[in-house]
């Protein structure tokens, strides 16, 4: 009787999964006629077997961390990347970064240093505006292609080249016409090229352009600021504002002083008011001023300092005792007074 009762628990159990799977995946029926066969083949006189079987079924039946989902709809879990590029976002600017020895390294362009090339290390001229490491100056004097440029190189610039769209917009706020950038193609036509000699690596033609349409030829471009600073090829001798551009103002290796060193290492160029100091070689006394500093132009300071030997220090020193006046005596003031 009791195994009857055993018997009838386990018919309704499985009744109650039929049930509650029913329109489910064939699997989980599979499963549970599994657990029934495993339940029939133990003794019934046996009944923890029995009991055991019975609570699996139950828990499994109503475990809330069973999903009746098929398996076709089941999610995938989202496995997150571990090895995340240190360089994305760029942690560098305007610079470029990448990994050397497990650590980044920012190359900066020209102008910028610091670990993230935020800060610029050269200036400009007084007049000249700074911007990603050159400097640009704009003219609303009307002049040709040509006398443009020459206006340009007598300031030691060139008609400006334009490498990036960040360079691009920002030329184009400088002016709110037509102007003269240095690209042309009067060495070779449909070859056009940087008055700078800078690569032709970026472009924003006008649609359709260049065209050479004038049969004269149309050799030399213009950027038309009210149409987004499009580019356009149009001949040479339009007179039209322009931009010079040009490297940072820096001064070159300073000024010798004879039998005297700059301090520190010596740098090819060094940056508009920088200031390096002269020290006096062994045996030589310094006189005047050590320092001098890089002027806005790109010149040195005249250097004052003097390094003298011992001896001729020393001769000096009593040259100018005998041109002092002697001192007069106490005595000599009570008879004046």
């Amino acid at each position: 009787m009791r195994s009857l009762s055993l018997s009838l628990g386990l018919q309704l159990e499985q009744n109650k999964a039929v049930d509650l799977w029913s329109g489910t995946d064939d699997l989980l029926a599979e499963e549970i006629g599994q657990l029934s066969s495993t339940t029939e083949a133990f003794d019934a006189t046996d009944l923890s077997p029995v009991e055991t079987t019975v609570s699996t079924i139950s828990d499994f039946i109503t475990s809330p961390s069973v999903s009746l989902q098929t398996p076709e709809s089941i999610e995938e879990p989202t496995v997150t990347d571990a090895f995340a590029n240190p360089c994305e976002p760029n942690p560098c600017g305007d610079g470029s970064c990448s990994i050397q020895h497990g650590i980044v390294v920012c190359q900066c362009p020209p102008g910028f240093s610091r670990e993230n090339c935020s800060i610029s290390i050269r200036g400009c001229a007084e007049g000249w505006m700074e911007f990603m490491g050159s400097c640009y100056i704009h003219y609303d004097e009307r002049e040709t292609w040509a006398g443009a440029d020459q206006r340009c190189q007598e300031l030691n610039s060139h008609l400006v080249s334009i490498t990036s769209q960040q360079e691009q917009d920002f030329v184009r706020t400088q002016a709110y016409n037509y102007q003269w950038i240095g690209l042309s193609d009067k060495e070779a036509e449909n070859e056009f090229n940087w008055t700078d000699g800078s690569i032709l690596k970026y472009k924003n033609w006008r649609p359709n352009q260049p065209d050479n349409y004038f049969s004269t030829g149309e050799d030399c471009v213009v950027m038309i600021w009210h149409e987004d600073g499009q580019w356009n090829d149009v001949p040479c001798n339009y007179h039209l504002p322009f931009t010079c551009k040009t490297g940072p103002v820096t001064c070159s290796s300073p000024p010798e002083v004879r039998n005297a060193r700059v301090v520190g290492s010596r740098k090819e160029r060094y940056t508009v008011n920088s200031i390096i100091r002269y020290k006096c070689d062994s045996g030589f006394t310094q006189r005047h001023l050590s320092v001098v500093r890089c002027m806005a132009e790109g010149q040195w300071e005249q250097p004052h300092v003097e390094c003298i030997e011992g001896k001729t220090i020393n001769r000096l020193r009593k040259r100018s005792l005998k041109t002092r006046p002697k001192a007069v005596k106490s005595r000599t003031w009570r008879k004046i007074l």
